[in-house]
């Protein structure tokens, strides 16, 4: 069988931003919470995805550059697509944006995403939404069963920010269950511990009130 030659990229180049144009005609949009996304990224992780270019114009990467102009970046990373003849250059755009657009495994996916959890990394950086990351998390251990620790994890180990307290963007492990702290619920925690620690004399009392309450969702979620 004949093998095809497959085009390889030869070097990535660092231009100034002001020398790249946009493809006025991309159907693809890029609302400005994508736009946050990006930058976040770019911030958490680096520019480690090239905007591609052809003759000076996108051909795909147009969130990219809005988050890089977002930035103030001056110089940016591209790699040229001056292979392909401009029908081409607007065949890729689509062909790129539609073969980037697939679904998780949601087990695997909820797997990595715990095994962030217990090293204490910020759960926000992956762009996934808070609410998405807990329902995944939540998803592993519906099964009720005892749960496994996994080497050099603790149960009940947390995220925590400065003076002990749980960090927003983080998890807790409670019992088998992962949960993401967001901005009010850190607030929240810390509030509780602070109310706590000036009442000593409530904790046997709080404490038959959360393994009441513990009981009362195994009622619901187990079977009868």
């Amino acid at each position: 069988m004949k093998k095809q030659k497959v085009n390889l990229v030869s070097e990535i180049e660092h231009v100034p931003i002001k020398s790249i144009k946009p493809y006025l005609k991309n159907p693809k949009k890029h609302p400005p919470d994508q736009i946050e996304k990006i930058k976040k990224s770019i911030q958490d992780f680096g520019f480690n995805v090239p905007i591609l270019i052809r003759a000076g114009e996108i051909v795909a990467g147009h969130g990219r550059l809005m988050a890089a102009e977002a930035l103030g970046l001056e110089l940016v990373p591209i790699i040229k697509m001056d292979h392909l003849d401009p029908l081409a250059a607007r065949a890729f755009l689509i062909a790129d944006n539609k073969t980037a657009i697939s679904s998780f495994d949601d087990k695997l996916l909820a797997a990595v995403l715990q095994d962030l959890a217990a090293e204490n990394y910020p759960l926000e950086t992956t762009a996934i939404d808070i609410t998405e990351i807990n329902r995944m998390l939540e998803g592993m251990v519906l099964n009720m069963q005892e749960p496994k620790q996994r080497p050099g994890r603790a149960a009940g180990r947390q995220a925590q920010g400065p003076g002990g307290d749980p960090a927003a963007g983080h998890a807790i492990a409670l019992g088998g269950y992962t949960v993401l702290v967001d901005n009010g619920t850190a607030k929240r925690l810390k509030d509780f511990s602070s109310f706590m620690a000036g009442n000593p004399q409530l904790k046997n009392e709080i404490d038959n009130m959360i393994k009441e309450r513990f009981l009362e969702l195994a009622e619901e979620v187990l079977p009868a």
